[in-house]
């Protein structure tokens, strides 16, 4: 409380009878133009004692701690001072402070669990996606040699281009089972030595036969 430029620090709790004394000693110095009552301070609802309550009040600050919690942070050294002869309301006080370090602590340790695991996770991603982009370029590299082999009439291949009605097993395999195994839609054994009794020598059937644009024969 103030006294013209002089100022008292109050230690400990501020009693309604303290305020009482307080205020007509500073009326009697003159600081004061009207001296105050004892019921101003101690009555419910007055300005005196409102003011005595707020005054004995821990400073607190309030901080987000989220988006959604809000945390009231006390002023340790205000509650030391305002409790100095009251330890078990200063551990009154101080309790919630311990209580927020440790729940702090176990949001700080799942948090480094979960980012453990993401960093984990993504590892597995990064080596899944290498793996598929192996697969893509075989697949790649096994498309571009059977475009470049059909383009040919020397080579003896099945035609592996249609995709409507008229595809070959093969190919319907391979769209049932695309990506999975790219290998298996050229070099199946079992299809080879199945196919092995009915190959047939493409080209004794295009001698005497007009030679066709390759293009003719898709059925996109």
């Amino acid at each position: 409380m103030g006294r013209g430029r002089d100022k008292e620090r109050v230690i400990g709790i501020v009693t309604y009878r303290d305020a009482y004394r307080f205020a007509k000693k500073q009326y009697e110095l003159g600081n004061f133009p009207h001296q105050l009552s004892d019921d101003f301070w101690r009555k419910e609802n007055r300005q005196g004692r409102k003011a005595v309550d707020e005054a004995n009040k821990i400073i607190t600050d309030n901080v987000m701690a989220s988006k959604k919690r809000e945390v009231a942070i006390i002023n340790v050294e205000d509650a030391v001072f305002k409790n100095t002869n009251n330890p078990q309301a200063l551990i009154k006080q101080l309790k919630p402070l311990e209580l927020q370090l440790y729940k702090s602590l176990e949001i700080e340790k799942a948090l480094e669990d979960k980012l453990t695991y993401a960093k984990k996770e993504l590892i597995q991603l990064k080596e899944e996606k290498k793996k598929q982009q192996e697969k893509l370029k075989k697949l790649e590299d096994a498309l571009f040699k059977l475009f470049e082999y059909s383009a040919s009439s020397d080579v003896p291949l099945t035609n592996l281009l249609n995709t409507g009605k008229t595809k070959h097993k093969r190919v319907k395999n391979a769209l049932n089972n695309i990506f999975s195994n790219p290998e298996e839609f050229f070099f199946s054994k079992s299809e080879t030595e199945n196919n092995e009794k009915n190959v047939v020598n493409l080209n004794e059937k295009f001698l005497g036969k007009k030679k066709e644009n390759i293009l003719d024969d898709y059925d996109f």
